[in-house]
């Protein structure tokens, strides 16, 4: 537990030669990680901002580290209810950061596109949502390739992005294919491949096929049984689900 005192001890010890400072930005990002996890997000707004802060003076604004520092402060905000800020924090990381290539490695990582595309998703700016996340998507593609899991994890927010605009057919093509390779990828009782079977079942339904919903929901909650069991609560709401379907 992150108790205040350890909260505060963490704050304290500020190094001041250049390697240590390094070290202690390291210790605050994942004690604010840590917080994050506990869902502390108070706290861990506070360690990420002074992380931020510090890192900035000692790796430079385009740092690898840097970037995912800034990452980690506007999931934060987002958490928070807080879109404006976290808007104008992915601002700023896409105005100052130069790393090589829109596609580059390191800004994959930051995946800072993709958490702004989320921030106007929120604010149900759908235009300026899907032209970030249609760009995080084509940069994962020509860098990481069509089947890896985070271009897979891209398409499926974009797909996401769809069904709730209601352009079920843009969303189905999209939802298909990320089912398919997660698949063959990850095997059919992945949790990534059951959410991408659910999410085609539903897509499906409001498409009017509903004997092809209902069946893929039936094979949805059969992986989800032998995975966790009948009683697990993601279980029960699946089958809650394909009840009312049926």
């Amino acid at each position: 537990m992150l108790t205040r005192p350890r909260l505060k001890a963490a704050l304290a010890q500020q190094p001041e030669d250049v390697e240590s400072q390094k070290e202690w930005c390291y210790t605050l990002y994942r004690t604010a990680n840590y917080a994050c996890e506990l869902g502390n997000f108070g706290d861990a707004e506070t360690l990420a901002q002074k992380s931020l802060e510090r890192i900035r003076n000692v790796l430079g604004e385009e740092h690898k580290d840097t970037l995912r520092t800034m990452a980690m402060l506007g999931l934060i905000y987002i958490c928070r209810v807080r879109r404006k800020e976290a808007e104008e924090l992915f601002i700023q990381q896409e105005m100052t950061s130069t790393v090589p290539g829109d596609g580059h490695p390191h800004t994959l990582t930051a995946s800072m596109a993709n958490l702004l595309a989320l921030t106007y998703g929120g604010q149900r700016r759908w235009k300026e949502a899907e032209e970030l996340s249609v760009q995080d998507l084509e940069a994962r593609k020509r860098v990481q390739g069509d089947e890896h899991p985070d271009t897979l994890t891209s398409m499926a927010n974009l797909a996401l992005m769809y069904m709730y605009q209601t352009r079920w057919k843009e969303a189905e093509e999209l939802s298909v294919r990320v089912l398919e390779v997660r698949r063959k990828v990850l095997g059919d009782e992945h949790p990534h491949t059951l959410s991408s079977m659910a999410h085609l079942a539903f897509t499906w339904r409001q498409l009017g096929r509903s004997t092809e919903a209902v069946a893929l929901m039936e094979k949805c909650v059969r992986f989800q049984e032998h995975r966790l069991g009948f009683d697990h609560p993601e279980t029960v709401s699946l089958s809650e689900i394909l009840i009312a379907w049926q």
